[in-house]
């Protein structure tokens, strides 16, 4: 399977254990090397609106969240 073909869902957490491992096994002076790794190939401007969108969808799940946890309380 191409990495076009996986869901964004399997990039995500891919990427999210990738970040957590590094972090995990990096002292705090190696953020800012971590934080180019990360925007290898990327502008600021890239970097800043890949942010942005992931922060609009998870805004999106945390809605429907919201929406569907009231009804799923018994009364």
């Amino acid at each position: 399977m191409s990495g076009t073909e996986r869901p964004i869902g399997y990039w995500l957490k891919h990427l999210h254990n990738l970040i957590d491992q590094r972090f995990d096994a990096t002292a705090a002076e190696r953020v800012g090397e971590t934080r180019r790794l990360l925007m290898r190939g990327l502008t600021p401007e890239e970097y800043a609106e890949t942010v942005r969108i992931l922060a609009v969808m998870a805004g999106h799940l945390e809605a429907a969240s919201e929406v569907r946890a009231p009804s799923s309380r018994p009364g």
